[in-house]
């Protein structure tokens, strides 16, 4: 999941996701493939989610409700998640 900012403005720049190159890199170490899960007018697509193995939840400066839709996800199909600084907080 990258890290979600969306503003309640009329300009759509000022929403954006941001991900972590670090987290991308270690992924690449442990023979993953990482790639970025990008949301729907806010809305997950959980199309995208069954094609994965794990989940990354960054951190950030709020929860999202894309991260407690995530996290529900991952606790009814038993998937891996890790939680990083907002994101175990979540």
């Amino acid at each position: 999941m990258p890290t979600i900012n969306i503003n309640k403005d009329d300009n759509p720049y000022n929403d954006n996701y941001s991900f972590v190159d670090l987290y991308a890199k270690k992924i690449f170490e442990c023979n993953g493939i990482p790639y970025g899960i990008l949301l729907n007018n806010g809305e997950i697509d959980y199309q995208s989610l069954n094609m994965c193995d794990g989940f990354i939840i960054p951190g950030g400066t709020k929860i999202d409700k894309a991260c407690y839709e995530l996290i529900f996800y991952c606790i009814q199909n038993n998937k891996p998640l890790l939680g990083i600084c907002m994101g175990s907080e979540a």
